[in-house]
């Protein structure tokens, strides 16, 4: 419920500046105005949510993001090593099982974060007093 109002209240803030910029824009012509209004209000939940991921992804400790980071680019390298047709099959194995152990520590990556690190995201409620009412 807390993630929709943040959303709802991102959305209603960006669409009241994109209306406002488009009246000082636009203002020349009546038709100018109202189509830039209109594409303006269909814009503005797409900005707030990309706003919210971007949010997001800042707001996760920089620790995690470092791993996740790594685990990406090794997976990376990995499926680049595949492609490769010069390789022989003995090293495309191994890459293989190593892709496969590489993916399987990027499903657990967050679990074991979250559990050997007293994080909270600050999009979470941290007075539960508030969420039971």
């Amino acid at each position: 419920m807390k993630n929709n109002m943040l959303f709802a209240s991102l959305t209603a803030i960006i669409n009241a500046a994109a209306i406002n910029l488009c009246d000082l824009l636009f203002s020349s012509t009546p038709e100018s105005l109202k189509v830039a209004s209109n594409l303006s209000q269909l814009i503005t939940p797409f900005l707030a949510l990309l706003l919210i991921r971007l949010y997001t992804k800042i707001d996760h400790p920089p620790a995690l993001l470092r791993q996740e980071a790594a685990i990406a680019v090794a997976i990376k390298i990995c499926r680049k090593h595949l492609k490769d047709k010069d390789a022989p099959e003995e090293f495309k194995k191994q890459t293989r099982e190593q892709l496969s152990e590489l993916m399987l520590k990027q499903q657990k990556l967050r679990v074991d974060f979250e559990s050997t690190n007293s994080y909270e995201s600050s999009l979470e409620s941290r007075d539960t007093s508030q969420t039971e009412r």
